[in-house]
């Protein structure tokens, strides 16, 4: 559903993601709430460490545990599928829109 946005990198595991977010510039990078916190902590550091990071949206149930400080925006994974594209759009608006000023 997110290839609407845009060209999107699908992946299936934590290094998986980190090869992804090292090989590619993305603008947005969306962690399952599968992920645990530390995953999502050291995904979240590489991201943040590239010349250009992008934001960072956590997918989050109540076993995905504490993002605070860890992503730019949470959304519950209870949400279907619309709000996951509103708020990514919304984020990569903001984005650009930062990049423009």
């Amino acid at each position: 559903m997110l290839q609407m946005l845009g060209e999107t990198e699908s992946t299936d595991n934590p290094a998986e993601a980190a090869a992804a977010i090292e090989s590619y510039g993305l603008a947005l990078v969306v962690f399952c709430h599968t992920l645990t916190a530390d995953e999502c902590r050291q995904l979240s550091d590489l991201a943040r460490s590239r010349a250009y990071p992008p934001k960072i949206l956590g997918l989050c149930s109540p076993k995905s545990g504490e993002r605070a400080g860890v992503v730019d925006c949470s959304l519950s994974s209870g949400y279907g599928p619309a709000k996951l594209v509103e708020t990514a759009a919304a984020m990569l608006k903001r984005g650009s829109q930062a990049l423009n000023q």
